[in-house]
């Protein structure tokens, strides 16, 4: 977030900084375009690679989910569109919401019942969670529900600076072959906590640039 805050503002952009290092709105990355066949990557984590390739791959999706560290956690919500749209409301206890839309280089926040352009921003990209699951080779399967551990740069891609710090460990619960359901945690990273749903997947409207005040 690149623009003007109040000081409660300011704390729940920095409580939201923490939440995109924790991956729910890492760095770009390219989108699958081949979802890899069952029968070349076999067991549970082939089933979690196909299916965190199709959530990369996905043209939009809603997402609510919170994220906590260092004893504070920020709670967000919203929908995102391929390939760099985004829109969220970020809370944290004590602080007013934060509600902003992201489309390409164009940053736009909401004031009351207005909106104002925030000058640029550099697009954030969900997917890249995604793609960090997608490395995931161990991983048990009980159900729906596919227990990962990520190390090294994967681990990294899930929880910024953890990559030579230990691994990240969570589940995933899956419905029709999409990720429904994702939490995971590092411990060298502050305690980082992190608890994702997505739904509408494929189906979301797009997000679209709001009308500003004049």
């Amino acid at each position: 977030m690149i623009y003007r805050m109040t000081r409660a503002a300011a704390t729940v952009a920095a409580l939201a900084t923490v939440a995109a290092l924790a991956g729910c709105s890492g760095s770009k990355s390219s989108p699958a375009t081949t979802l890899a066949p069952p029968s070349t990557v076999l067991g549970a984590a082939g089933t979690l690679r196909n299916a965190a390739l199709a959530m990369e791959s996905a043209s939009s999706y809603r997402f609510a989910g919170a994220v906590s560290a260092g004893g504070r956690t920020v709670t967000l919500a919203g929908e995102f569109s391929a390939p760099d749209r985004l829109h969220e409301v970020i809370t944290v206890a004590g602080a007013a919401p934060v509600e902003q839309i992201v489309i390409g280089s164009a940053a736009y926040q909401r004031s009351g019942a207005t909106w104002q352009a925030r000058g640029s921003a550099t697009a954030s990209d969900p997917r890249a969670t995604f793609a960090a699951l997608a490395q995931a080779t161990t991983v048990t399967q009980a159900g729906t529900v596919y227990r990962f551990t990520l190390a090294g740069a994967a681990a990294n891609g899930l929880v910024s600076g953890v990559s030579a710090a230990g691994p990240v460990t969570g589940t995933v619960t899956l419905t029709n072959n999409h990720i429904a359901d994702l939490s995971y945690r590092s411990a060298a990273a502050s305690g980082t906590t992190v608890h994702f749903t997505y739904s509408d997947i494929g189906t979301t409207p797009p997000v679209v640039a709001p009308k500003l005040a004049a």
